[in-house]
Formats: structure tokens, sequence, C-alpha cells
């Protein structure tokens, strides 16, 4: 019973902290064009901006944990302390002050301010994923109830995209991004405290491991287990988010359907939240490379089904926007409980703490680079806001949704390949999982 209700507690958790995440990844690119109406030139820099300023800091404030006190309970109450001071930035970021002198760089500022304050809330609850675990099936679960819960926030998300753009005028959607952005802060903080509160009892305190040295980053990066899965989630955090930014825009000016942006992305999150049980089913049987080929080749036929009829009709859209994410968010589910496996098996010359920074930092480094393609692209395809684009435009933007997925995603498995040893075979601690969980 503890078992499972600490994995219910860091799925509510993780929901609430998502809500953020996917308001930002999925509609902030979207936001400052419409709202702020910041050209797609300065959107580029601006995204930029914010993923590598978030990036620098997760290795910074996992060192700086870990250094501090490496503790479960410690991170427990961080990341509930991290959720408050996020959700009040967050809140800061959805407002829009009245006059338009200064946007630009009030958009600058508590940009920086949200992303700064999200590595507090971030980093220790990602370790959480391996240290409430008991073993390495349990963490592939609470990896996939990860990606469950991240597809329900991105359906909530999409619920309330269609609310806000049912406004008449542009101060009503103002105002609505700024309704939404509080009621989200709300559910994270709840949800982040209950899982310090709840889980408070469970004696789930272990000797605290070895503080980092400086050092230890150079070693780390010399040590193929954890090096390669970091590399691919560089990757993978290029192609897929970039599809995801692109959407709003896609329906919007390619489609010309606004009221499909909501859809698009409810339809992403119930295919992703859908395909979580069997993905846990297939686990049972099959290695994570194995599952990472299966995923790869799924990417692929989704990928060429996007480009081929993903204009031809809304249902046709729809079916290849929900392959595609389907696809996508097995490879990242497989890869964050690879991590975590290979951290368990005692294969990092750092901490959990910090090898977890590092991984996020190279996935946000990855999320910069997606929303600098973002701006660029629109850029080049001629988008105005409330313009009609042309048909170059168009194409341009449908080529890059099918392509990018499966471009990056074919990168990020191979990273992965080139973890194993050299005779190709799976590491020792892979092969045991086939067989059986390992403990703890």
């Amino acid at each position: 019973m503890g078992n499972v209700f600490r994995m219910a507690t860091y799925a509510a958790a993780h929901y609430g902290k998502s809500l953020f995440w996917y308001m930002s990844e999925l509609l902030l690119g979207f936001y400052l064009a419409e709202v702020f109406q910041i050209p797609p030139s300065a959107i580029a820099s601006l995204l930029l901006v914010f993923l590598v300023w978030d990036a620098l800091t997760d290795p910074l404030i996992g060192f700086w944990l870990a250094r501090l006190s490496a503790r479960t309970n410690s991170l427990l109450r961080m990341q509930a302390i991290g959720s408050i001071v996020s959700a009040t930035v967050f809140t800061m970021v959805y407002w829009r002050p009245a006059a338009d002198e200064g946007a630009f760089v009030y958009a600058l500022i508590v940009g920086l301010l949200f992303r700064s304050a999200y590595s507090i809330y971030d980093v220790p609850q990602n370790v959480l994923m391996r240290r409430l675990a008991v073993d390495s099936r349990n963490r592939f679960i609470m990896s996939s109830l990860r990606a469950a819960f991240s597809a329900i926030a991105t359906l909530s998300v999409s619920l309330a995209i269609a609310w806000i753009l049912s406004g008449s005028t542009h101060e009503e959607t103002s105002r609505a991004y700024t309704i939404v952005a509080a009621v989200f802060a709300t559910v994270a903080i709840g949800t982040a405290t209950l899982l310090w509160r709840a889980t408070r009892g469970l004696h789930l305190e272990g000797p605290a491991e070895k503080p980092p040295a400086a050092k230890d980053l150079a070693r780390a990066l010399n040590t193929p287990t954890i090096r390669n899965p970091c590399i691919a989630v560089f990757l993978m955090s290029i192609g897929w988010p970039l599809f995801g930014k692109l959407l709003p825009f896609f329906a919007t000016y390619v489609l010309e359907r606004e009221g499909m942006v909501g859809l698009l992305f409810g339809i992403m999150a119930i295919a992703t939240a859908a395909t979580q049980p069997i993905w846990v089913a297939v686990n049972r049987f099959a290695d994570k490379t194995s599952m990472m080929a299966l995923s790869l080749l799924a990417v692929w036929l989704s990928g060429a089904a996007f480009l081929a009829f993903a204009t031809a009709s809304t249902y046709s859209a729809m079916l290849s926007t929900a392959a595609l994410a389907a696809a996508s968010g097995l490879v990242s589910v497989v890869l964050w409980a690879y991590f975590a496996d290979n951290l368990d098996r005692g294969e990092s010359p750092v901490n959990d703490v910090f090898a977890f920074g590092l991984f996020t930092f190279c996935a946000k480094i990855g999320l910069g680079l997606s929303g600098f393609a973002l701006g660029w692209t629109l850029e080049f395809s001629g988008y105005s806001p409330g313009m009609a684009l042309a048909e170059p435009g168009k194409r341009q933007i449908v080529y890059t949704l099918g392509l990018a997925p499966v471009v990056f995603a074919s990168l990020a498995v191979i990273a992965v390949h080139y973890g194993r040893d050299r005779r190709g075979r799976m590491p020792p601690g892979e092969r045991r999982s086939r067989i059986g969980p390992t403990s703890v």
C-alpha cells in the first residue's frame, strides 16, 4: 500500500509541475506572438535565452542541494518550496502590462525569474522519481506515470486554451491567460505540498550520499552510461518540443481553424496517456533498448503519415498527431527510466541529485534550441500575427512538423545505442531487468 501511495502522490505532484511546463512549452511562443506581439526573430531569442538560463541553473541547483543535503525528506521539502516560488513568478509571466513600451524587457525579466524558480521546483522532484521507486520495474512504472500525468496536464492546457481563445477581444484573451496561470499555480502548490506532507511518515531516509566536487563533472561526462543518455535527451528535446510549439500556428495558419488548437493538444495528451498501460505491459517482456527501437519505428511511420495526410482533413491531422505523440512519448518514458536505472546500478561518479541536474541541463539546452528554431521557422515562413500565410510558408511549417520529431528521435536512439558495450550487448543491469526487478 505504501508503494502505491508514494506513486500516486508523486504522480499528482508531477501533474501540478507539468501544468507550468506545458503551458510555457506549448503556449509561450504563441502567447508572446499573439498577445505581446513580439516579432518572431525576437521570440526565437527569448525562448533560447529562457531555456539556456533554465538549463544552467539545473546543475547548479543540483550541486547546491547535493552539498546542502541529498536526503530524500530535504528534497521533498525543497520541491514544495520551489512550487510556491515558481507559482508566483509564473502568474507574472502571463500578465501583460497595459503599456506596449517595455513589453519585451518585461517578458525577458519575468521569463528569467520563472526559469530560475522552476529549477528549485524541478530538480528535486525529478530525483524523487528514483528515490521513491523500489526497483527497476517500479521506476519504469513511475516514468510511465510521469508521462501519463504530463499528458493529463497537456489536456488541461488544451481545455484552457480553448477557453482563452474564445475571448472576443484582445483584452479578454490577455486576461484569460492570467486567470488560467493563477489557477494552475494554485494546483501546483497544492500537489507539491501534498507529496511532501503525505510521504513524511514513510521512513524514506537512507544514508546521505557523498556530496559532489566540481571535478566530478568531468568524470560524469566521461562515463558512457551517464553521458550517452544526456546526449540523447538533448536531441529528443529539440524535435518533439518543436512540434508542440508549432502546433498552434499549424492549426491557426495552415489549417486556418484556430479552434483546433486546443483539440490537437487534447489529442496529443489522450494518445500519450492512453498508450502508457501498453508500454508498461511491454516492459515486462522487453528491455528498454528494444523498446526504444520499437518507438523509433513508430516515430518514422507516424512522421511519414503526418507529412502525407496532415493537411488532407481534420481527422487525418488528428490521427497523425496522435500517432506521433504516442511514439515520441515512449522514447521519453524509456529514456528517463533508463537513466534512473544506470544511476541505481552505481555507474555514476556523482550522486543522483547532481546527475539529474546534469540530465535536465541537457534537456533544457535542447528545449532552448527548439524555441530558437520555432522563431526562425516562423520568420522564414513569412508569419505575421493575424495575416494569412502563403502556400510556401504553409509547406515549410508542415515539413518541419513532420520531419523534426523523426530526425531528432533517430539521433537520440542512436546516442543510447552507443551506450552498449563493444560486443553490442545490453549492460548487465539491463539484462537482469528482463528477468526480474533488482533491489535498490
